[in-house]
């Protein structure tokens, strides 16, 4: 539901708000969905209600950002956007996967995932000024 909303929301935001800037707020409402998640693991606070108002957040995030991320990987070079889908959703679920298994890898499972949503979202936020301040391809070569 999270995702869903947050999908909508940026598809009537898209409108009146850069791409850019929508993805990388949406990225910093999931970080701030890991982050309530982590800091109510690591006082003791560990719950249902704070679990799902952070994942709520998290998702709500991941569904703003995702089209937009989307949108921009595509948009870099038209002439290869078909290569650019195919390796965004290789890398969305090779991510996914990764994470799963470390998450997995600990008998601390709620605060192995919460410092993996938490250590994922700041890497996205990386990634995405990393990303937006590199020069675009103009007529790139292929």
């Amino acid at each position: 539901f999270g995702i869903w909303l947050g999908s909508a929301c940026a598809s009537r935001l898209a409108r009146r708000v850069r791409l850019a800037k929508l993805m990388v707020r949406g990225n910093l409402i999931s970080l701030l969905g890991a982050s309530l998640f982590l800091a109510a693991v690591v006082a003791g606070h560990f719950n249902v209600a704070v679990t799902v108002i952070g994942m709520a957040l998290f998702t709500f995030g991941a569904g703003m950002a995702g089209p937009p991320a989307l949108a921009e990987a595509l948009s870099v070079n038209p002439k290869v956007a078909g290569s650019a889908s195919g390796l965004y959703g290789f890398a969305q679920m090779g991510i996914g996967a990764v994470c799963t298994a470390l998450a997995g890898a600990s008998h601390a499972h709620a605060l192995t995932v919460g410092i993996i949503l938490v250590s994922a979202g700041l890497l996205s936020q990386l990634g995405f000024f990393m990303a937006l301040r590199a020069p675009r391809l103009a007529g790139s070569a292929t």
